[in-house]
């Protein structure tokens, strides 16, 4: 993996996770060590959606191969996670059968 996007993704998370701590601070009824928590799961969750996206979107075949699915798999995840009132759930799901339909694509597109 290139040291840039290490670092690259490592920064976002931690201004990703500085921000919903600091958003969140104000608005919640959780207590700050709560709260603390959960912003670290936030940008760890990032980080490791971060690093397995772009690391599987690095060439372009892959981009191809994997760039449509995870598109629709992303949208479609957030439609049925607003629909049950859990959009982030919706869209880790989303992701998840995204990689899924990428895998068995690439099994089918092997060059």
């Amino acid at each position: 993996m290139d040291r840039t996007r290490i670092v690259r993704g490592v920064l976002i998370s931690i201004i990703l996770g500085l921000l919903f701590f600091f958003l969140n601070q104000t608005q919640s009824t959780y207590t700050t060590t709560e709260l603390l928590l959960r912003s670290i799961l936030v940008a760890i969750v990032f980080a490791i959606l971060y690093f397995v996206v772009f690391t599987l979107l690095s060439h372009d075949t892959r981009k191809r191969i994997y760039g449509p699915p995870l598109l629709i798999g992303i949208i479609l995840g957030i439609l049925v996670g607003q629909w049950l009132a859990h959009a982030l759930v919706g869209l880790a799901i989303g992701v998840a059968i995204g990689l899924i339909v990428g895998a068995i694509r690439q099994r089918f597109f092997k060059e």
